[in-house]
């Protein structure tokens, strides 16, 4: 019993932790709206990725894709971005959708 509980509390610690690839995207995402005239409109600070690949839940595939949204400041909706990594280390961001919500793709 205690053994499945330390399970579920590392699971959950698991979870919650933002990865590298999610990380660079999402500040890339940040970066790219303060280049914007007054921040693109947009809560700098609430912007979510989604995760990279993964399989067998610890093992991980390389991942170049990301989709984020990003909260308008005015209104409480989201615009959901692509952003992918580039070889050089560098992203490129589009906006796909405007007023997508605020709950990432499943993936």
């Amino acid at each position: 019993m205690l053994v499945a509980a330390a399970s579920v509390c590392a699971l959950l610690l698991l979870t919650g932790c933002e990865e590298a690839g999610q990380q660079g995207a999402r500040e890339a995402l940040q970066a790219h709206l303060r280049g914007l005239p007054g921040d693109g409109g947009y809560r700098i600070s609430d912007v979510h990725c989604t995760h990279g690949g993964r399989y067998a839940y610890f093992g991980s595939v390389r991942t170049t894709r990301y989709f984020c949204i990003a909260r308008l400041a005015e209104g409480g909706d989201c615009d959901l971005f692509q952003v992918d990594a580039r070889p050089d280390g560098s992203a490129a961001v589009t906006r796909v959708r405007r007023g997508a919500g605020c709950v990432l793709p499943a993936g």
